[in-house]
């Protein structure tokens, strides 16, 4: 398991979950607001600049600079295979960037803009991809959930939450449904379609948001923060 804080990247052992080895990141005044799945680049929201800084973890340089418009980033995220990046802004606009095909720092000269922009409902608060990276699930504020062609920006299908707010949300493994976690601790189990087909309270002692519900690689297991 990885865990962060504004200067320290620490691994821990799972079974234990005892600290097995930490990293310094010197994010030079910014926010982390992302780790890639491949746990190879963190993207960093600069407070004094309008950018998205992402940093390999090897070198520990700045790889990318993306651009950040005016406003809060509510939340970043990597595709699977974390070379997409997508960020939900306060300004109503999901923006998307492919890193394979953006120019890295020491091919540009100012901060990249996005390869696409998709606009939700209402501001976006959580962003996420599914396995294959070609859709997006959105969550906003007027507590719609919304599932997104990536390549198009085009809604496929929007559906609203009822009950708690939702505060973090993914696809499964496969695709084929799409779960959320709430602010009064429920996990919810909805089809691509909208329908929801489960409820089930997480925390057992006590009621708390679920903040994180990744799951295992390659299994069926879901973890529940």
């Amino acid at each position: 398991m990885v865990g962060f804080n504004q200067r320290w990247l620490e691994y821990y052992d799972y079974n234990t979950t005892y600290p097995m080895a930490s990293k310094f990141i010197d994010l030079n005044g910014g926010i982390l607001k992302a780790l890639s799945p491949c746990r190879s680049f963190l993207a960093v929201v600069m407070r004094d600049k309008p950018q998205i800084n992402i940093i390999d973890l090897k070198s520990k340089k700045v790889e990318w600079i993306l651009h950040k418009p005016e406003g809060e980033v509510n939340h970043i995220t990597f595709s699977t295979c974390g070379k997409l990046l997508a960020s939900a802004n306060s300004d109503g606009l999901i923006r998307i960037w492919d890193l394979k095909t953006t120019p890295k720092v020491s091919e540009q000269e100012k901060s990249q803009e996005p390869k696409l922009s998709l606009k939700t409902y209402s501001e976006p608060l959580t962003v996420g991809f599914n396995q294959l990276g070609n859709l997006l699930i959105t969550v906003d504020k007027s507590r719609n959930l919304a599932i997104h062609d990536r390549e198009t920006a085009k809604e496929i299908c929007r559906w609203r939450n009822d009950g708690a707010a939702v505060r973090s949300t993914c696809f499964t493994p496969d695709g084929k449904f799409v779960i959320a976690g709430c602010l009064d601790g429920t996990i919810k189990l909805w089809s691509t379609q909208g329908k929801q087909l489960r409820s089930t309270q997480a925390h057992t002692l006590g009621v708390g948001a679920v903040v994180c519900i990744p799951f295992f690689p390659k299994a069926k297991t879901l973890t529940k923060i």
